[in-house]
């Protein structure tokens, strides 16, 4: 199945909750309703 895209408005989200808040992947994954658990992989592989 494939993976449903995100906006650029959400990656930029993501990265900005990760550098300068430096939040957990699951966190980040909460507050932006994105999925990312173990099992499935990241939902950004290799942006950070």
């Amino acid at each position: 199945m494939a993976k449903r895209r995100l906006s650029m408005r959400k990656i930029k989200e993501v990265l900005r909750l990760k550098w300068v808040h430096k939040l957990s992947d699951r966190q980040i994954a909460k507050s932006c309703s994105i999925f990312a658990t173990p099992q499935c992989g990241n939902t950004l592989p290799g942006l950070y």
